[in-house]
């Protein structure tokens, strides 16, 4: 009975292994711990198993954005003006001890309520009425 071996290719390095899984675990170990592609072919040079080498995300570095505030709108003390919203008359403000809060952008007054993060102050500000359904809304 004839045995097939298998070759694992690692950038430089070649190892064999009699066992299919057996091979395809090592070429998996060698890929995540020295990061590069791999490759696992039969003595005849069939290509049984292929990994290409992982990708590494580059995440731009962390900004912060200035955002002018609107006219006429006082921002209360300890809180940045992330964004507003002047259809539905609100801005979203931030304190690291408050969170985020919904600020009254005729009145410059915090609403009730805080908010963990930016995302769901904004599904908030979502479910305020625009003008146009105020005034619909009076009429």
């Amino acid at each position: 009975m004839h045995m097939t071996t298998y070759t694992i290719t690692a950038g430089e390095s070649t190892e064999t292994r009699s066992s299919k899984p057996k091979a395809i675990e090592l070429a998996t170990a060698l890929r995540n711990s020295e990061g590069v592609a791999v490759s696992v072919t039969t003595a005849a040079g069939n290509t049984v198993f292929e990994l290409d080498a992982p990708r590494k995300i580059r995440m731009s570095k962390p900004f912060t954005r200035v955002v002018p505030v609107p006219e006429g709108v006082e921002v209360p003390d300890g809180f940045r003006f992330a964004y507003s919203r002047p259809r539905r008359g609100v801005a979203v403000v931030h304190s690291p001890e408050q969170g985020y809060r919904l600020l009254n952008l005729k009145t410059s007054k915090l609403r009730k309520g805080s908010f963990e993060t930016s995302r769901d102050a904004g599904k908030a500000v979502l479910e305020l009425p625009t003008a146009k359904e105020r005034e619909a809304a009076q009429a």
